[in-house]
């Protein structure tokens, strides 16, 4: 992908051809090819065939922007060039871009750094963009392209109205319901851009007949926080073999706000080796992917934990760069694939805070994946 012009045809000749052919592939620039119909056919053709993509986004050319948003439209790794970081155009500077001049030397260090990036490419190791628009973007069912809607019961609005003391035990940072709501905004802002970012809405404003709407939906809390995670949990194991959910706690000396816990099959649940502490300092949440129970060409996500602190370990495995690649370690070892968003699956993860006087405050590099469950 390419400007057809003079001073871009030695960038091709000199730097791109032969870094491909380098790393083994084989490049293909249509001005090049001989072909019969329309050019705009033949360039989606070639994208769809490609192994991955090559852009030279130098001045945002509408033709080269285009068709890099159509490669990654359809799930194409594509590898972003530029002369100088000014000639990158704004919708793409979140890419890592391999900068250039058109200088001989300049030209042999590009050949050298696209052959080392299609190599990392070839060799499975992606970008974390690229690994967050695995996650979360349903590229490879049908309804790619249909609503996208975040469910959440905000835990500011639960703690005002006297489920729990409120917010003055904590420091100012970010935590539960809305490590998940910001991660995932932040993911499509990057992705897809500011204008389409999800339509973010609380249960509690709607009735159940608002689940029939086309979409693809991301759950946040578990059912005692987000009604709609019961109701889409319900359907989406009705006919697995392993059914999950969550019931208030028949322990929970708390009648009026009871504990939460995580069932499998109907009865308790916990990872293997678990040892339970205060919900406060350490606790497990889950993470589900799947087709939509209401409609299989749209894509459901569920982000649960007993508590809050289970909710953001949860958030974190599909918004964190760094918790995303321990989870893709895990689900690759099971032999699941990120890119296959009709292959659903489920995982029990977990997040200790930093301390005991350190309540909300998480400690990342205690994110833990206990199980992964194809479902």
């Amino acid at each position: 992908m390419i400007p057809y012009k003079p001073p871009f045809d030695d960038v091709y000749e000199k730097a791109i051809k032969p870094a491909v052919e380098d790393a083994g592939l084989t490049a293909t620039i249509v001005k090049d090819e001989h072909y019969v119909g329309a050019i705009f056919e033949r360039i989606q053709g070639s994208i769809g065939d490609a192994e991955l993509c090559v852009a030279d986004v130098t001045g945002g050319n509408p033709n080269v922007m285009w068709e890099a948003a159509y490669g990654e439209a359809l799930g194409k790794q594509v590898i972003f060039i530029a002369q100088a970081v000014d000639e990158i155009p704004f919708d793409v500077r979140h890419n890592r871009c391999i900068l250039y001049d058109v200088s001989p030397t300049g030209l042999a260090n590009l050949k050298r750094e696209i052959a080392q990036t299609i190599r990392a490419v070839l060799g499975g190791q992606t970008s974390d963009l690229q690994t967050l628009r695995q996650i979360v973007l349903p590229n490879s069912i049908k309804g790619a392209g249909s609503t996208f809607v975040v469910a959440a019961n905000p835990l500011s609005y639960r703690l005002s109205h006297g489920v729990s003391p409120g917010w003055r035990e904590r420091p100012v940072t970010t935590f539960s319901d809305y490590v998940g709501i910001r991660g995932l905004m932040r993911t499509f802002g990057m992705i897809l851009g500011v204008q389409a970012l999800p339509e973010l809405v609380n249960p509690d404003d709607f009735d159940d007949d608002a689940l029939r709407r086309k979409m693809n939906l991301y759950l946040i809390g578990s059912s005692k926080a987000n009604r709609w995670t019961g109701v889409i949990m319900e359907e989406f194991f009705a006919d697995r073999q392993m059914k999950w959910d969550f019931r208030p706690d028949p322990e929970s000396k708390d009648i009026q706000s009871p504990d939460v816990i995580l069932r499998c099959n109907g009865k308790y649940h916990a990872p293997l080796g678990w040892k339970e502490t205060s919900q406060f300092e350490n606790d497990f949440g889950i993470v589900i992917r799947g087709p939509n129970p209401r409609d299989s060409s749209l894509m459901v996500m569920v982000l649960a934990g007993r508590g809050a602190l289970g909710t953001e370990a949860a958030s974190l495995a599909i918004t964190d760069p760094a918790c995303i690649r321990l989870l893709k370690r895990e689900l690759q070892h099971r032999g699941i694939d990120l890119d296959d968003h009709r292959q659903s699956f489920l995982a029990v993860v977990s997040v200790r805070c930093k301390g005991q006087n350190a309540r909300y405050e998480t400690g990342l590099d205690t994110f833990k994946v206990w199980e992964v469950h194809e479902c």
